[in-house]
């Protein structure tokens, strides 16, 4: 009986360092989307949890680690509203030039917020926080600009929705940058 009452206090011992563990990893995730949602009022907290979550180096990452993963994560998001703008061109009728022109300067806008995020990510790795940070602003335009230009005659953008979702999923970096400006 003995032996039995030691196994199962060394098994609960073993499950709660696992659980204690498994709060650590998470604990970064975590604290650093809170401490985002502190200095932005409109982050989305449970995405930035989700989005980070989603990649097992988050586990082991500092800071500086989670602003990269944060930065590919976007780069990635970015890339996919790109390769929809791709789609929508091929598949555009002749007589919408307007529409077109639209398109294009969206493809352009992505192409060059790709590149920044890129760049962004290099800047964080040297340390330099005010050069990721101005990047990643730059990056943070496209869903804006490009949505203006259907704006700007009355059309319903075909990227709406997917513009929302860069811009939530490319402030995640804006926001971590910051924290790291201020350390």
């Amino acid at each position: 009986m003995s032996q039995f009452l030691s196994s199962i206090i060394f098994s609960l011992f073993f499950l709660l360092l696992l659980h204690q563990s498994s709060i650590v990893f998470g604990s970064i995730v975590e604290k650093t989307c809170n401490r985002c949602v502190k200095i932005d009022q409109g982050f989305d907290y449970n995405l930035c949890v989700s989005l980070l979550n989603s990649n097992p180096k988050s586990r082991n990452a500092d800071l500086s680690g989670l602003g990269v993963i944060s930065l590919n994560i976007a780069g990635a998001k970015a890339a996919s509203v790109q390769s929809t703008i791709n789609k929508l061109l091929k598949s555009l009728p002749g007589g919408k030039k307007y529409e077109k022109g639209c398109l294009e300067d969206c493809l352009e806008l992505y192409t060059d917020a790709i590149s920044q995020l890129r760049d962004s990510v290099d800047a964080i790795k040297s340390r330099r926080i005010d050069d990721a940070r101005t990047w990643i602003s730059a990056a943070v335009d496209a869903p804006s600009t490009c949505e203006d230009g259907f704006q700007e005659r009355g059309l319903k953008s075909p990227l709406k929705k997917q513009n929302d979702e860069y811009l939530k999923t490319v402030l995640i970096p804006l926001d971590i940058a910051a924290l790291l400006d201020t350390k």
